[in-house]
């Protein structure tokens, strides 16, 4: 039942953050269906974000040590600096590769790192234990949303629950996409053109999206994140064999292989 309880206040607080992104984001769908705040309203919204945000610090808060409290609220600190971070580089071509996973790192892994430092301390593994099941939750986060953003690029949009290029349209840090436009490729300067610009079509959009997918650059994507996936299965050799790392391992097989 703790662990139970513990995952509900995880998933409550991830909840609250996907609703607050959609306003940062001004996202017309989540998960094929509307937004919060399209739907019920701005202020609606972003009162039903800060009520899951609340409830999910009470229900972990209220039954754990300082030291968990801690971790998710480092976690939540780094996710409100990353979206800092990703609203001063919109449309910025040549952000550095650094700044993109930075802001990666703080709206995705380190959540993730933090889920999995919790667990290992709620589990009473050892110091060692715990620090390699954090590196495991932030590599398989980074490599998350790494195919994520492949799948932006180069997805279904009936599977994804939403239009196709969705990063090129708001002007979003995306890795494919900014090494196609930072590279030396035929189609690297009208990418950042159309990348620069406020408003795109939806040609300028089918555009673009030919031309990253002209380059290496989802191929180079998907090695990143088939490095970050093999980086958060090598921390696992400190874990004695069991169910319980066949299943995380089986987890990390399921980041590169997912669709939506």
């Amino acid at each position: 039942m703790r662990i139970v309880q513990l995952a509900a206040a995880f998933e409550l607080i991830h909840s609250a953050t996907l609703v607050h992104d959609d306003i940062n984001d001004g996202a017309d769908t989540r998960r094929g269906v509307i937004a919060a705040y399209r739907k019920y309203g701005l202020q609606r919204a972003l009162i039903a974000g800060d009520f899951l945000f609340v409830q999910g610090f009470r229900l972990g808060g209220a039954m754990e040590a300082q030291e968990v409290v801690e971790m998710v609220a480092d976690s939540c600190s780094a996710m409100a600096e990353s979206e800092i971070l990703q609203i001063e580089v919109e449309h910025r071509s040549e952000t550095p590769l650094e700044t993109y996973m930075s802001i990666i790192g703080g709206k995705t892994a380190r959540p993730i790192e933090a889920s999995a430092r919790v667990g290992a301390y709620i589990a009473e593994g050892s110091a060692d234990q715990i620090e390699a099941l954090g590196r495991f939750g932030l590599n398989i986060g980074y490599a998350f949303q790494i195919v994520d953003d492949i799948l932006d690029l180069t997805g279904e949009s009936n599977t994804l629950g939403k239009p196709l290029g969705m990063d090129i349209l708001d002007s979003k840090a995306n890795l494919p996409l900014m090494i196609a436009m930072q590279g030396r490729y035929p189609g690297s300067d009208r990418i950042a053109e159309v990348f620069q610009k406020d408003k795109k079509t939806s040609d300028e959009i089918n555009e673009v999206l030919d031309l990253v997918r002209a380059t290496d650059a989802l191929a180079r994507s998907r090695e990143q994140a088939v490095r970050l996936r093999d980086a958060a299965l090598d921390s696992l050799k400190v874990i004695p064999p069991s169910i319980y790392r066949d299943s995380l391992t089986a987890l990390a097989g399921t980041v590169l292989e997912r669709t939506c």
